[in-house]
């Protein structure tokens, strides 16, 4: 039973391991910088994906698009 509870624990850092989690890292700063944009483009699709229906109403009617 003692033999379990003396185990060593032995973690292998990489230096692969490091760069990806530092591009973990930079990916989720510019995430974060970028944020207020992504946040207008996705509003930006969904108001434009709500209004092409009523866009090609108007079309039939005769109406540009313009």
């Amino acid at each position: 039973m003692s033999s379990t509870l003396n185990r060593k624990v032995v973690f292998d850092v990489s230096m692969a391991a490091f760069l990806k989690l530092a591009f973990i890292a930079f990916a989720l700063l510019i995430l974060y910088l970028v944020r207020e944009v992504l946040l207008l483009m996705f509003l930006a699709i969904v108001i434009a994906s709500a209004l092409d229906p009523i866009i090609d109403f108007l079309q039939k009617k005769r109406i540009p698009r313009g």
